[in-house]
């Protein structure tokens, strides 16, 4: 099962929106992040190289950065309907959009 590593207001938000949407059977973990104002800590827990947020594993798939994580998501769960597949008709104005 897919984990999405999450801290809450922060940009790894619209993934749990995403993921809720996509109907799909993700594990969240919400850990800590070291805050633009200074506030908060790197979670040892978290196995994102920087100790940031989104940070999504799935076996041996390990992806950051938000555009990444949304694409590989919505490939991953197509009945959802979400994300034009491969081949599809708008699936190069549905890349331009995500990017």
């Amino acid at each position: 099962m897919p984990v999405l590593y999450h801290a809450y207001h922060t940009r790894s938000s619209s993934l749990v929106t995403l993921i809720d949407e996509l109907g799909a059977d993700v594990d969240i973990r919400d850990v800590s992040v070291r805050r633009g104002d200074g506030s908060g800590a790197v979670d040892p827990a978290n196995p994102h190289p920087e100790g940031k947020v989104p940070y999504l594993v799935d076996g041996d798939e390990h992806l950051r950065e938000r555009g990444a994580i949304m694409l590989y998501l919505t490939d991953r769960y197509p009945e959802a309907g979400l994300g034009p597949v491969h081949g599809a008709p708008g699936r190069g104005a549905y890349l331009s959009w995500l990017s």
